[in-house]
């Protein structure tokens, strides 16, 4: 079984608040995982430690084995939040802002935007799209990293 994440003991305080408290988790190649809580229950930090985001005040994050996290830490799409999307700008404008953070190229933008069907709206203002393709930028976040 190859593991893509296994944390130990994973713990992040901010002052006298324990945010992560002691979590383990074992997450193998193919698996589908739900992290759920209430809010404020850690999942985000949790994530935020998982990405290097931040680091863990004890405990331990292994990805893909044991690779070095820097280059593991490549291979994972990641979206925290909701982004910032320019509602003036296009969903290609808009893409290429978080494509020249991660050296994605324009090759990749076209090929996301042929992906979620937005070929020919690429050049539209994200404020005319429909809310069906509202998410646009959530999937070209997530794979940027990639």
């Amino acid at each position: 079984m190859e593991l893509v994440l296994k944390t130990e003991n994973l713990t992040k305080r901010f002052r006298e608040k324990v945010a992560v408290n002691r979590v383990n988790m074992t997450i193998a190649r193919g698996d589908i995982y739900g992290f759920i809580g209430k809010n404020g229950a850690g999942k985000t930090t949790t994530m935020k430690l998982v990405l290097g985001l931040t680091f863990p005040d004890e405990g331990k994050i292994e990805l893909f084995g044991g690779e070095n996290p820097e280059r593991a830490r490549k291979k994972i799409g990641s979206l925290i939040e909701a982004p910032g999307v320019y509602k003036n700008c296009t969903a290609y404008e808009n893409m290429k802002r978080f494509a020249i953070l991660s050296g994605t190229t324009d090759r990749d933008i076209r090929e996301c935007l042929r992906l979620v069907g937005l070929t020919n709206a690429g050049n539209k203002k994200a404020a005319e799209l429909s809310m069906q393709h509202g998410g646009f930028e959530d999937y070209f976040i997530g794979r940027i990293g990639r």
